[in-house]
């Protein structure tokens, strides 16, 4: 097997760290705090000798075409991630730190690859931004923030309600993203198209009630024409309809 260990230069000169990222498998396989298993695995680890918690994502094997295309063609996921969350932090944006990545591959196919970074206990704004009551406050600073995000050409194409983390201190609400392997950066003055704007923005809700809410606000912080609002609610309509398709296609074949 061929492993591939990418760690970040502040934190390189840790041998904890170091040690650990280099037997990250018997690591994950022995011991760890579990956040969450599903398609992906997430385990929180403490270990002498680094002075903060480690929270690991394992991604799940890629299927036998897909290990061939992210073993030769494509990006890692966990590549991906530790990449983003330099660009995140270089725009201004909050992300856990990005201690390492590693990639496995075996035979020019890629088998596990992880990401690894600090820990944020942030609660994600999900649980403000759900029926029957929505925190107006937190909307608004909600669409601000994702204003921000497309002001400085940021895509957050997982931009689902538990993807933003939200904290508030000294009445001041600030947020974090996670989830981060799938984005896309525009370039330093190439300004990104509305409709892709407002397709991002569509993800966070399936609620129409908080989306209006939200859209509405959004529209109003980028100083855009009012009649906007109707533009995002049409691209929200479009969304909606081409997710429900998809949705009833794949349930025909299980």
């Amino acid at each position: 097997m061929n492993t591939k260990i990418c760690i970040n230069s502040n934190y390189s000169d840790n041998a904890a760290l170091v040690a650990f990222v280099n037997n990250i498998d018997e690591e994950m396989n022995r011991g760890g705090e579990l956040l969450f298993s599903g398609r992906n695995t997430v385990k929180r680890f403490v270990i002498n000798g680094f002075d903060e918690p480690i929270v690991v994502k394992r991604f799940r094997k890629p299927n036998a075409l897909n290990s061939l295309i992210y073993g030769n063609l494509r990006t890692s996921k966990a590549k991906r991630a530790y990449e983003n969350a330099f660009e995140l932090i270089a725009r201004g944006f909050f992300t856990p730190t990005p201690f390492a990545y590693v990639e496995q591959r075996h035979c020019g196919r890629m088998g596990y690859c992880f990401f690894l970074t600090s820990e944020c206990c942030d609660d994600h704004i999900g649980s403000k931004l759900s029926p029957p009551i929505y925190d107006t406050t937190i909307a608004d600073a909600f669409a601000e923030f994702v204003a921000q995000l497309h002001t400085k050409g940021v895509l957050h194409y997982d931009l689902n309600s538990t993807n933003v983390l939200y904290n508030i201190d000294n009445g001041k609400i600030s947020f974090s993203l996670i989830d981060i392997n799938r984005m896309k950066f525009f370039r330093s003055g190439s300004e990104m198209p509305m409709r892709d704007a407002f397709e991002n923005l569509t993800l966070f809700t399936g609620e129409k009630d908080i989306f209006t809410y939200v859209a509405t606000k959004y529209v109003e912080c980028r100083g855009l024409p009012k009649s906007f609002v109707d533009k995002a609610l049409e691209q929200k309509r479009r969304h909606d309809r081409s997710y429900t398709r998809r949705k009833k296609f794949s349930r025909m074949f299980k």
